[in-house]
């Protein structure tokens, strides 16, 4: 039996690939010595590397489901909720360290 991506499979692996694009775009355009651009770039770089783990441990537990016809849910109701607090965390440290930079 041939399995094929699902779709929310690859949608989170696009979320992953844009959240990537944005630390490498970070990482291209600071100065060398600019301590909050590395900061602010390691932590979207850890919002991508848990975007894809998630993607593919949800995807192998629903391959692993779906193998064994299992009649239950699923649906994961935090991992999303999870991913979404952990970019606007990314997102909130880098802002209060460009503020208090000025």
């Amino acid at each position: 039996m041939i399995l094929f991506p699902q779709r929310t499979f690859l949608k989170w692996l696009h979320f992953a690939i844009l959240i990537g694009g944005i630390a490498t775009t970070l990482l291209n355009f600071i100065e060398p010595n600019d301590r909050v651009g590395l900061i602010s770039a390691g932590l979207f770089t850890l919002t991508a590397l848990l975007a894809i783990a998630y993607s593919a441990g949800m995807y192998t537990w629903r391959v692993f489901k779906l193998r064994r016809r299992d009649a239950s849910s699923y649906h994961d109701p935090y991992g999303p909720t999870v991913l979404c607090g952990v970019l606007l965390t990314s997102v909130m440290v880098n802002l209060v360290m460009r503020l208090k930079q000025l």
